[in-house]
């Protein structure tokens, strides 16, 4: 949870200050290819991890991934 009128950030507001000032052609090119999958495979897992019917449908359609078996 974002602290408010905080003197000192929490690392939670840390990490979405870098993400607000990030911009990304000031990465180089493998970096950047990084981050688009990282970014991508982050969104997907979260995705995957919500509750509800349509995610159930989504899971049971692509199966859901676990670390141990997707890093193998």
């Amino acid at each position: 949870m974002l602290k408010k009128n905080s003197t000192s950030p929490s690392a939670v507001n840390a990490i979405a200050g870098f993400a607000d000032r990030a911009v990304s052609t000031s990465l180089k090119p493998d970096a950047r290819k990084l981050y688009k999958r990282n970014i991508l495979d982050g969104l997907g897992w979260a995705i995957s991890a919500l509750p509800g019917a349509p995610f159930a449908a989504l899971r049971d359609q692509f199966g859901f991934c676990t670390i141990k078996s997707r890093y193998k």
